[in-house]
């Protein structure tokens, strides 16, 4: 009964996602009216998933849940990318993006998640592409900063 729940579990959170997502395909991701949020996995630890909120204007917009294709089973490997593309389908009309804000949480391989620090603030722009580094473990906790070139 257990692992029947656990299955309706992961099915509903993969179905409640929004149109955005782990993609790998980064010119359909920027094309038209979109931008990217690439974030490159250099954890200590291995993470099985993510849970993200975004929001304009520090009101909640959306949201969704990202792992590989065979559920929780697998952790992302380190040195990989997760994109998370962003349309303007994902936004009220006529919304500015200025004051996008991105919500991160690592999910454990038992589904627990573990917030990301600090909460990740930009004025994004259609047509970007936005790098970030995700580094830290679940003992000292999960931090993302601008990966610089």
């Amino acid at each position: 009964m257990k692992k029947v729940s656990l299955v309706i579990l992961l099915v509903a959170l993969l179905i409640s996602g929004s149109a955005c997502g782990y993609q790998t395909d980064e010119e359909e991701q920027l094309a038209g009216e979109s931008f990217a949020i690439d974030v490159i996995n250099n954890c200590t630890d291995d993470i099985y998933g993510f849970h993200y909120e975004y929001y304009l204007q520090g009101n909640a917009v959306g949201g969704g849940n990202v792992v590989i294709a065979d559920s929780v089973k697998t952790p992302f490997p380190v040195g990989d990318s997760s994109l998370f593309s962003f349309s303007s389908a994902d936004f009220p009309p006529n919304a500015g993006l200025a004051s996008f804000q991105l919500e991160l949480f690592v999910v454990g391989k038992d589904s627990t998640e573990m917030k990301v620090e600090p909460l990740l603030e930009l004025a994004a722009q259609y047509g970007e592409r936005y790098q970030f580094e995700l580094t830290g473990n679940y003992s000292d906790g999960f931090t993302i900063a601008p990966l610089i070139d």
